[in-house]
């Protein structure tokens, strides 16, 4: 794959994050609540404020859930489970709040993220800059399985972003401007600085 385009467009929009304190006040606050959910994790303090501040983080409240696809989530988080495909299918046998089923694709990412923090998250701002298209439509068996070849290729895309000198020095830049990054993955500031660039493309 060719990511020169996919690394300049990184380069001009980081470019614009850090040179507005506005933007990196607003950048801010989001490490300080995913500071706090980790830690929270990393303590086994799955309490009521975690998942108050983990479903308002990741907007798990906005994207139409029904309250027992919430309740499977958090269950399948406790019990570390970080097979995709299963992760897919247990949230889709439960209907949403109209009544539908559905593939939670991203939710399913960020529940594999804050498990292994060196894991990507699939998120709609993000695979714009890296040119991943959504999964396609059709079964649910069909569509699971696009998410999780989906789901390969977002990771050595990442990952091979993360080895390149350019990208470490945008890393480098973030975690400059950015206090209290240093628990936090390489992988997870890629992510926060792909999503303020495909919001703002």
């Amino acid at each position: 794959m060719e990511y020169r385009q996919i690394i300049n467009t990184i380069k001009k929009h980081s470019s614009i994050l850090f040179s507005n304190s506005a933007k990196t006040a607003k950048m801010q606050e989001s490490v300080d609540v995913y500071n706090f959910i980790r830690s929270k994790y990393q303590k086994k303090e799955l309490n009521n404020a975690f998942k108050f501040m983990f479903r308002s983080f990741y907007r798990l409240d906005n994207a139409g859930l029904s309250d027992n696809q919430k309740i499977r989530f958090f269950e399948l988080l406790e019990k570390k489970q970080t097979d995709l495909a299963y992760i897919l299918n247990e949230l889709y046998k439960i209907k949403t709040r109209k009544k539908k089923n559905s593939i939670q694709f991203s939710f399913a990412s960020k529940l594999i993220h804050t498990l292994d923090n060196d894991k990507p998250i699939w998120d709609r701002q993000a695979t714009k800059i890296l040119n991943l298209s959504q999964i396609k439509s059709g079964k649910k068996d069909k569509r699971i399985n696009d998410a999780v070849n989906k789901y390969e290729s977002l990771n050595t895309i990442t990952c091979d972003l993360l080895k390149m000198e350019e990208i470490k020095d945008i890393i480098k830049k973030f975690r400059k401007v950015c206090q209290r990054t240093d628990g936090i993955s390489d992988m997870k500031i890629l992510d926060f600085i792909l999503w303020n660039a495909g919001n703002k493309k």
